[in-house]
């Protein structure tokens, strides 16, 4: 992926970063006003805090922002990150706003591992991620995926939502970590409201729940991975240009 007009190579959730950059300052000057010199490292750290989809959910006032956007060059990285934990439990005690940019570069992440693993038919990856997630538990997730792909799914899901997941989750290797990110998100959004929902959908886009869903469900069983690549390979016959 790269960046517009630049042969940059850049990472998806650096690229979210810079969208949510861009929403935060209207103009170059706006930004070196607030943040210049400032370390990539403070600046990531105050985002989410300063992602205008957190301001309207949470009400944070202009005067919390200003506050800490004076203090960002004399604070340590360490303070920094102590100053958003204290906004984020005064002004979001309950937990229900998530960082939109990190949650699009864990579905990207996983997404693409996913398809790999299951187009190259990696055996002992696919052994690997069977043997750490049962069936019932992916259809969970599966089915809070599903109720974000409109607030009409999700009315008509609710009652039947997971309010929790367990038996996830041991962070041994990328899938885990990035699902575990991915499942923390889901039950957040469960317990939030419908704007919190309409945002993300708007912010990331509904097809990569879709996405995700449906290669988890490829990776439960062969009989699975044998009936995702046959749906595959017919889409690319069906995309293929005929010739006349």
């Amino acid at each position: 992926m790269y960046l517009n007009e630049k042969n940059i190579r850049c990472t998806p959730v650096l690229l979210k970063n810079a969208e949510t950059a861009r929403s935060i300052w209207k103009s170059e000057s706006s930004y070196l006003e607030d943040v210049k010199d400032v370390s990539y490292g403070k600046l990531k750290a105050i985002l989410p805090i300063l992602d205008p989809d957190f301001i309207a959910q949470t009400k944070l006032p202009t005067a919390e922002r200003k506050n800490l956007l004076s203090e960002l060059t004399k604070a340590t990285y360490e303070e920094v990150l102590a100053r958003v934990r204290k906004i984020r439990q005064e002004y979001d005690p309950a937990s229900l706003a998530i960082d939109l940019d990190q949650f699009y570069s864990d579905l990207h992440s996983i997404n693409s591992c996913l398809e790999a693993v299951v187009v190259k038919q990696d055996l002992e990856t696919l052994k690997l991620i069977r043997s750490h997630y049962p069936s019932n538990l992916i259809n969970d997730i599966r089915i809070l995926l599903a109720a974000l792909r409109s607030e009409d799914a999700f009315q008509k899901l609710e009652e039947s939502l997971p309010k929790e997941i367990r038996g996830l989750l041991r962070d041994e290797n990328d899938v885990d970590m990035w699902l575990s990110n991915i499942v923390k998100a889901l039950i957040t959004l469960r317990r939030g409201t419908s704007n919190s929902r309409e945002r993300v959908r708007q912010r990331i886009g509904v097809s990569k729940f879709g996405e995700l869903s449906t290669l988890l469900k490829a990776v439960l069983s062969d009989e699975e991975l044998e009936r995702y690549k046959r749906g595959r390979e017919l889409l690319e016959r069906i995309r293929k240009p005929t010739l006349a």
